[in-house]
């Protein structure tokens, strides 16, 4: 992804707009900028029975003077509600035709000592041969200063980034031309979707436990932690993913991915979604380019 020279521009804003486009380079948007992306949410998916160290975080341990089989009990009890939560996710992307919510974007660098917030909505939309979506980032905040609007479109091939402050636009191909990329695949898909992924796929490529509940959670949901398999591919890239699932939707409303090292943490929230920003009639029209965009200079960029 093109990020401009740190020296190009002054001082501390030169420096953070260079240290967050270098984030996004290892961090492909915008799907894994949502959820890793999601949404455009979460990876939905069920859990088989969870092996030791595995399931709610105590589970296994028991307390004091707990029989074994009592600790077994509260093991097993934990691994059920975890398989529940994740069915129903999976459940979830059936008959989902698109989506339509606020979204509120945080990045936070330990090292670097800096943090942006950005906030705006995002579009998503099932189609053929491939997926449509379009993140709007309205305000963006970058250590205290304003930045310009940021737009992140991908219309089934071509990924687009526009940046209102370089008035530029970036375009990326994820797809050859008429191609149809299964986004249900964690394997082989280049930002593979956030719902609707399968146990086995689930189970391959994380651990993942049931956090107990935290006084900083969203409002009546349950709080699940993905750790990378030491041979998932996904282990080169975080430490752990975390959702936010909010019962009765079914749908993760804040997302956290944290990466490799711990360091860098990328907190994704969507504060309206509700059963009314699920089929809302999107229609291909909702994900043409902006008329903003006019003017602006087109750049190609490597995907890979």
């Amino acid at each position: 992804m093109y990020a401009p020279d740190k020296n190009t521009l002054p001082g501390k804003e030169g420096a953070a707009l260079h240290n967050l486009m270098l984030n996004d380079k290892n961090n492909r948007t915008p799907l894994r900028m949502l959820a890793a992306a999601g949404m455009t949410l979460a990876w939905a998916a069920a859990l088989a029975q969870a092996g030791p160290g595995q399931g709610t975080p105590g589970a296994n341990a028991g307390t004091e003077g707990e029989s074994s089989a009592k600790a077994d009990a509260r093991a097993n009890a934990g691994d059920s509600r975890i398989e529940e939560i994740l069915g129903r996710l999976e459940k979830r992307g059936d008959g989902l035709d698109d989506i339509h919510c606020h979204l509120v974007l945080v990045d936070e660098d330990t090292m670097e000592m800096s943090k942006s917030r950005r906030t705006g909505m995002i579009k998503f939309m099932m189609a053929e041969p491939n997926p449509l979506w379009l993140v709007h980032f309205e305000k963006n905040i970058v250590d205290g200063s304003r930045w310009g609007q940021q737009w992140y479109l991908f219309d089934g091939r071509w990924l687009l980034e526009a940046q209102e402050r370089l008035k530029q636009v970036t375009r990326y191909e994820y797809v050859e031309s008429g191609a149809k990329v299964d986004f249900f695949d964690l394997d082989k898909a280049p930002f593979p979707l956030p719902f609707g992924q399968k146990r086995e796929k689930i189970l391959k490529h994380f651990d993942v436990t049931l956090a107990p509940p935290g006084k900083s959670d969203p409002d009546e949901t349950d709080h699940l932690v993905c750790k990378p398999k030491k041979d998932s591919r996904h282990a080169e890239t975080y430490d752990r993913l975390e959702f936010f699932v909010r019962r009765g939707l079914d749908l993760p409303v804040r997302v956290v991915m944290v990466k490799k090292g711990g360091y860098q943490v990328r907190t994704a929230d969507f504060p309206d979604l509700q059963e009314a920003s699920i089929n809302t009639g999107l229609s291909r029209g909702s994900f043409e380019q902006p008329k903003a965009w006019e003017g602006y200079k087109l750049i190609d960029g490597d995907a890979n």
